[in-house]
This record gives C-alpha cells, structure tokens and sequence, in this order.
C-alpha cells in the first residue's frame, strides 16, 4: 500500500478519531508542507476526508518553498554546498536563522542559503538585545499606575507611538495572509531605524525622570516582544523574563494576548 495513504487520515486522527472528532480541532486550521507532495499528502487528506467525512480534513493549505544552496541548486551533499543546520544554530542562533528565513524570501518561494543574511539577522537580535538592556535600567523596577493619554506626553513619545501602532496593524495583516517575510521585514525597520536609532536616542536625556518616557518604554518594548516572538521564541522569553516578570501576569510571552494598536 502507498505510504501516502497512512499519511491520508493523520488529521483526523490529532483530531480523536477513529473515537469521537473534537470539532475544535478539526477540519484543521492548516495544512503546512512543501510543494514536493502537494500532490501527494494534500490530495490523499482531500480526496480520503470528502470520502470518510464528507468534507475536506484542512481548511488551508500553506506550502512553503525549498532551501538551497549558495550556487541556488538544491542542496545536497555530492554537489558540495550542503550546510549543516547544526552548524548554523552553533554559530548565529536558532533565532537568528527563523529571521532570516522568514525574510529572505516571500512565502512558498526557494531562498538561496546566505551566510550574509545569517549575519545582518544576528545583528538585528542584538541591537534588539542592546536596546533592552538600556531600556533595563529605567524601566526594572516600573509599573505603570495608569494607562497615559496623548496629552500627558511628549510629542516624541506620541509620535513613536503613532508609528508603533501602524507597525501593529500592518504586521497582524501580514501574519494573517500568511505573508512572513512582509511582517518581518516592518519589525526590523520600525525596531532598529526608528525606534532605536532615533526614539532612544531623543529620550536618553530625559528618561530617568519622565514618567511619560518610560511609560511609552514599558509599553512598546513589551508589545514588540509579543510580535518578535513569533520569529524569535528564545530570545523573547528572556527579555520578557528580564523586564516583565512579576509586572505582568502571563506565564510567558508566547501565550500573551496580541498587541492592540496603541491609541494616540
């Protein structure tokens, strides 16, 4: 018998059959795979769930594209650019390498491996690292006693804020069609360029003593590691431990709620 046909049910079968089908898991949400057994595992799950169930085991299926090598051929070892991913996660982080997948190419699309990309994402959580340590000594031990208004504070801090709360609604559109790359790529830009490279840079004078500088501090920092945790789980937790433990009530970063649009 095709292999394929074992593989044909396992939908169903996460889902509590042949017992009773937990409604809340199926059909499934999504079908993740990649475009090498479209034909295959996606067809056999259609064709067998119509067949058993009257409708299909998934309500969406994602294909994703293939790694290959420097040379932008398939990687294997006899061409000679094979890359261990031990290899990689030993010298730049599994976080580093989730980053740099997610955007370097667009969804279902091949990506060419770069060591390059590696780099330019490894660099990205360390400017994310840098700014949090910063952010540590002003914010530690701050909880804010009440949500602030546009008019208790400054115009910069209003204006990081107005920027953060478009980079949330863009980034939640991209993650809902799907489109990684998209929402990465506006998490790197609003995180380094603006939010780093100016905000901290127009509040480090002020911030020890302004309340309304460490509120918009607390808030972003913690929002963006709710968004960054999608791409990078490890380093997120951390910070959040670092910064939010005992100030905020979830278990980690990874069950909190999504960030809604600061209103400025």
């Amino acid at each position: 018998m095709d292999t394929w046909m074992d593989s044909s049910i396992t939908a169903a079968v996460h889902a509590g059959w042949p017992d009773k089908l937990d409604d809340r898991l199926f059909p499934a949400d999504l079908q993740p795979n990649g475009f090498d057994i479209i034909r295959t595992w996606d067809y056999y799950l259609l064709v067998r769930g119509i067949a058993l169930f009257g409708k299909t085991q998934y309500r969406t299926a994602l294909i994703n594209g293939m790694m290959r090598g420097t040379d932008g051929r398939m990687m294997h070892k006899s061409y000679g650019n094979y890359v261990s991913l031990l290899e990689v996660i030993e010298k730049y982080g599994a976080d580093a390498f989730r980053i740099w997948v997610a955007s370097a190419a667009a969804t279902g699309s091949d990506l060419k491996f770069s060591w390059q990309g590696l780099s330019y994402a490894k660099r990205f959580l360390t400017k994310i690292w840098n700014a949090t340590r910063l952010a540590y000594l002003f914010i530690k031990d701050y909880k804010p006693s009440k949500k602030m208004s546009p008019e208790d504070l400054k115009e910069v801090d209003n204006w990081i804020l107005r920027e953060f709360a478009q980079i949330v609604r863009e980034v939640e559109e991209s993650l809902e069609d799907f489109d990684f790359q998209s929402a990465i790529v506006k998490l790197i830009d609003f995180t380094w360029h603006k939010f780093c490279d100016h905000y901290l840079e127009l509040i480090k004078y002020r911030v020890a003593s302004s309340e309304a500088a460490k509120y918009t501090l607390h808030t972003i920092i913690l929002d963006l590691l709710k968004m960054l945790s999608v791409f990078a789980p490890h380093i997120s937790e951390e910070l959040y431990y670092r910064l939010y433990e005992g100030k905020e009530p979830w278990i980690s970063i990874t069950v909190a709620p999504w960030p809604k649009p600061p209103r400025v």
